[in-house]
């Protein structure tokens, strides 16, 4: 009896171990089919958000691409991003298409805000929205920092450039520059590719001399010669026989001098872009028909002579734009003439600029130039009886300055914009660079 009830206990305590290994498996494979379970329903809600995610960065991305688009396309955004450091641009009523509704996706959407911190340099911060039902989405922001790289002036910030000699005899000369936001690099130099020569004109005892003030460098490629009674006052001297403390190097590099498009079939020429387009002796018989003259009829622009001009005998001479002529240009005579290049649209050129020779000579009551004197051989200025004023530069093959002196000295000041705009040169690069790319949900 005792042997079978030991049994029984053995056969029950069996069974209870049974029992309780298979509910330790079946909970065990509960835990795991629940984690496997819960594995696969984290992994697509992961693999949905992340698909959203991307959506709506797709969708960002795309309003940036058009941001940029438009920044390099469209002419209003263009001048406004170019021009104004203080424009800014967003969803509203006055721009619409800053807002795309649906864009890319049946359900997607974006805005684009740009706001400038300069000329040619400001944010662009775009969000793109990914509509999920409910009264949800997903959404993306994007932050980036674009600008446009300065055109650059070939000759830097020379205000009188010199392909060959610059030379000042017995003449006064004042060479000042636009102003810097940075004082302690002055723009307004006198560059040459050769020899700086100030010479003293002298009869017996009585000494003509030439004085020469430069606000910013006179630098030489070869040598700065000043005689004895002469003077150059400039920041820094840097030549080949001189070296002050400010200068880069000694001698400086030389600048190759830069080309300008007159007559070719480019779009871009000045003869392509002109107005207003004379021969030598339309433009003469113009001049003596009207003694007080203002071109171009048609307001402003460029006014192209395929020819010499010759502006003598009391003429009075007015251009609002830029007066080019395919030959050389005369300025002066017995009579007084007058010649004043005006400015008054900031996005064309301004000047006078010739394929040849510049002479100006004798009597003339003024000369007062906005923008770029250049001429491809010589500029000769000869004791002239009145004004010269230049608020841009001046660039030539030869220089040479003679007797002009006193009242009737030559004031040049630097204008790096009016130099580029004459010389062709875009003020800013076409292309849109990145500098800072920020994104966030």
């Amino acid at each position: 009896m005792t042997t079978q009830n030991s049994k029984l206990k053995t056969q029950n305590s069996n069974r209870g171990a049974i029992l309780i290994v298979t509910i330790l498996v079946l909970v065990i494979l509960l835990f795991v089919v629940t984690y496997f379970l819960d594995l696969v329903t984290t992994g697509s809600r992961v693999s949905k958000s992340y698909s959203l995610a991307s959506q709506a960065y797709y969708l960002a991305e795309a309003g940036v691409n058009e941001a940029i688009w438009k920044l390099k396309n469209d002419p209003t955004w263009e001048t406004k991003f170019e021009n104004d450091p203080d424009w800014e641009i967003g969803p509203g009523d006055e721009c619409p298409e800053c807002t795309r509704s649906p864009a890319l996706y049946p359900n997607g959407s974006y805005t684009i805000h740009v706001k400038n911190t300069d000329k040619a340099e400001g944010q662009i911060t775009v969000v793109g929205r990914l509509d999920i039902g409910s009264g949800r989405q997903a959404q993306r922001v994007v932050k980036i920092k674009v600008f446009k790289a300065e055109g650059q002036n070939p000759v830097g910030d020379a205000a009188l450039y010199g392909n060959g000699d610059v030379i000042f005899w017995a003449s006064i000369a004042e060479v000042i520059g636009e102003g810097t936001p940075d004082p302690e690099k002055p723009d307004g130099s006198i560059f040459t590719n050769r020899d700086m020569n100030l010479e003293d004109f002298q009869i017996l005892w009585w000494v003509l001399e030439s004085d020469v003030t430069v606000e910013n460098q006179a630098l030489a490629a070869r040598n700065i010669n000043v005689d004895e009674n002469s003077n150059l006052d400039a920041s820094d001297k840097c030549s080949k026989g001189e070296c002050t403390d400010g200068c880069v190097k000694c001698p400086p590099d030389e600048r190759q001098m830069p080309g300008v498009d007159f007559n070719t079939d480019n779009p871009n020429s000045y003869l392509s872009r002109a107005v207003e387009v004379y021969t030598g002796s339309e433009f003469a018989e113009k001049l003596r028909d009207n003694p007080n003259l203002t071109l171009p009829e048609s307001g402003s622009g460029i006014v192209y002579v395929k020819g010499n001009i010759c502006l003598l005998e009391g003429q009075n001479l007015t251009i609002d734009g830029a007066l080019v002529a395919e030959n050389s240009i005369t300025i002066g005579g017995l009579l007084p003439a007058t010649l004043t290049i005006e400015r008054t649209d900031g996005q064309q050129p301004a000047g006078l600029l010739t394929q040849r020779d510049i002479y100006i000579w004798g009597n003339i009551s003024e000369i007062d130039i906005e923008g770029l004197v250049y001429a491809n051989n010589q500029i000769l200025i000869v004791s002239p009886f009145g004004n010269i004023d230049i608020d841009g530069g001046m660039i030539a093959r030869e220089t040479r300055f003679e007797f002009v002196r006193g009242e009737q000295q030559l004031k040049l000041k630097y204008n790096n914009e009016r130099i580029k705009k004459g010389l062709g040169i875009a003020e800013f690069s076409p292309v849109i660079s990145i500098n800072h790319w920020e994104e966030k949900y």
